[in-house]
């Protein structure tokens, strides 16, 4: 059954929760997960940018995926403050123009 991308970010996502990739392994490279997952070599390699943008991995041109020593900072919501004369802005942008 082929999977999305965002299925297969989830998968290597809770792999490397788990510990079976620790930090500073090396994730499977796109052919390892095209013949795993049985999908297209674009849909592998979208599902390791997915993790790269999450700031779960990085790349090294050359060399592969690996996983980050730290926790990425995730952001769950941003505080909006009403501006009479600007409208909504976040939180970060209304304590600059105060200040």
């Amino acid at each position: 059954m082929p999977q999305t991308a965002r299925q297969i970010a989830d998968d290597l996502r809770a792999r490397i929760t788990s510990g079976e990739f620790g930090a500073g392994a090396r994730l499977p490279g796109e052919p390892a997960l095209v013949q795993q997952y049985g999908v297209a070599k674009m849909t592998a390699g979208g599902a390791l940018k997915l993790l790269i943008a999450e700031g779960i991995a990085y790349a090294r041109p050359g060399s592969g995926t690996y996983v980050r020593d730290f926790q990425p900072i995730r952001r769950v919501a941003t505080r909006v403050l009403r501006s009479p004369n600007r409208g909504y802005l976040p939180m970060s942008c209304a304590t600059w123009l105060a200040g």
